[in-house]
């Protein structure tokens, strides 16, 4: 307990260090959190006629908003927003919501998933310090850090994945109906951030499904095992709904918008069969070959007609582009070479980090911690690298779930080294096929943070699979042995 409160109160300093100490720093806005804070009658303090993704702007006022001009976004964002602009004047910052308030508010959570980890982990108490710490330098990184000072929704999808991690390590020491309760309600949080992470409910459902809630001993049948998955089962189903729920309330119009993005930025881009391709998504040949006209080749969005936006609205759908890409798999190809080299890159650098008045030029970005990033530099090379590492962290992690004689805490990391694959391949079809190319590193902010905990991950499930192979002499296997001569176990394993 002192090892977590400990290791949590650190990395919650580190990261209050990190992201004021010396100015804030940040990640510029494109547009995004306009959609999301009018929702709250809010407008970003910016000089007229500066480009937001060049600087951070961090202070919001209140605007009046009418009509098309702010539609309703849906995303559990914007409960940590209204928890900022509840505290607001007590941190004495300017408007009503200040983005530095975030800041704070997530380097205190950052600091309560690290201790989390630190106490469910197993091993002696530096191997569990060590090994939160390395998922607190992930939060810490100039990749994902500056999130947490902006108007995006990736700050609680961001915490949403960690908060998950620790959950799903306390469900892998034993199923109960409270652990598999609160594994759902973080799961509920996290999907709830964005679109994209809506894919996240296919491994949160497996966790959930995995093993049945612990039963007394007494208590056999095939009645009383059906009995104890039904926590499980309702659970997932919840989830399922929720999600469901989540896609639904989603702006029409935005959404249709995201699907124009993914035709002509990625399907359309450099592509000299497109009147083709059009045709596969379900266009008459007479309307594909007028947008393959309109369309340059090379991403950009064009404005159609009318009645060929008509056109386009009512056949392009989230269920086309999905039969589109099971019956292309060159475009699969395509689509999957982009998502790794966006991930490989890391950090979104359309977007800059400082505020005008830190004096740095427009778009710069920061780099105060940035040890992942540059670990990140063989990926960037060689970015198939990320599906060695995927597969590895699962190989790694079934070897430790199907050893036998481990302990629950320690069987716990090989479980979880499992699903965070699963995560990640979950998460990495839903980007692709939701966004596709256009600012892929971006929309890639969840499955880059869950790779890079793959590292430590990876280690951990080495460690724990070592342990058990080690030799040990024959006189600590005889079984005569007297009770007094037996090697303790290791305190906290």
């Amino acid at each position: 307990m002192k090892t977590a409160v400990v290791t949590g109160l650190l990395w919650a300093g580190v990261m209050l260090a990190r992201l004021f100490t010396g100015g804030p720093v940040g990640v510029a806005d494109q547009g995004g959190g306009q959609k999301l804070l009018c929702g709250f009658g809010l407008a970003n303090s910016r000089p007229w006629g500066v480009d937001g993704a060049d600087y951070v702007f961090t202070t919001w006022e209140s605007h009046p908003w009418f009509g098309e001009t702010c539609e309703p976004y849906r995303s559990t964002q914007l409960a940590m927003i209204w928890l900022e602009k509840s505290i607001n004047r007590l941190l004495w910052l300017p408007g009503d919501v200040d983005t530095r308030g975030l800041g704070v508010i997530c380097a205190i959570l950052v600091g309560v998933i690290v201790a989390l980890l630190a106490g469910l982990l197993p091993g002696r108490w530096w191997i569990r310090a060590a090994v939160a710490s390395t998922i607190g330098l992930v939060y810490a990184d100039a990749a994902f850090a500056g999130f947490f000072v902006s108007p995006h929704t990736e700050p609680v999808a961001l915490l949403g994945a960690g908060f998950l991690l620790a959950a799903l390590l306390w469900l892998g020491r034993g199923v109960t109906v409270l652990r598999l309760s609160l594994v759902t309600a973080v799961a509920l949080v996290t999907i709830g951030a964005q679109v994209q992470t809506v894919a996240l409910v296919v491994p949160v459902c497996l966790a959930l499904l995995w093993r049945p809630v612990r039963g007394q001993r007494w208590r056999r049948g095939a009645w009383w095992t059906a009995l104890r998955r039904t926590p499980g089962i309702v659970l997932s189903l919840a989830v399922i709904a929720m999600a469901s729920f989540h896609l639904a309330s989603q702006p029409e119009r935005q959404m249709a918008a995201a699907r124009q993005a993914l035709v002509f930025g990625s399907i359309l881009y450099d592509n000299p069969g497109a009147a083709k391709d059009l045709q596969g998504l379900g266009f008459d040949p007479q309307a594909a070959l007028a947008i393959s006209e309109l369309s340059d080749g090379d991403g950009t969005v064009i404005s159609l007609p009318p009645a060929l936006n008509a056109v386009f609205n009512a056949t392009v759908t989230n269920t086309a582009i999905a039969r589109f890409y099971l019956s292309h798999p060159a475009h699969v190809i395509r689509a999957l070479g982009w998502g790794l080299e966006g991930i490989g890159r890391l950090s979104a650098d359309h977007l800059g980090s400082y505020p005008p008045e830190a004096g740095h030029h427009p778009g710069a970005r920061e780099h105060r911690i940035a040890v992942y990033s540059w670990l990140w530099g063989t990926f960037r090379a060689a970015p198939a690298l990320l599906v060695i590492l995927w597969i590895v962290t699962f190989a790694a992690g079934r070897s430790v779930t199907r050893r036998r004689g481990l302990r629950p805490r320690r069987k716990a990391v090989g479980t979880v080294a499992m699903l965070v694959p699963v995560m990640i391949v979950a998460q990495f079809a839903a980007v692709l096929v939701s966004a596709g190319r256009v600012e892929s590193t971006h929309h890639l902010t969840v499955v880059s943070f869950l790779t890079a905990t793959c590292i430590p991950l990876l280690c951990l499930s080495l460690w724990v699979r070592l342990q058990g192979v080690r030799p040990r002499p024959h006189w600590q296997k005889a079984p005569g042995m007297p009770e007094n001569r037996r090697p303790l176990a290791s305190a906290g394993v």
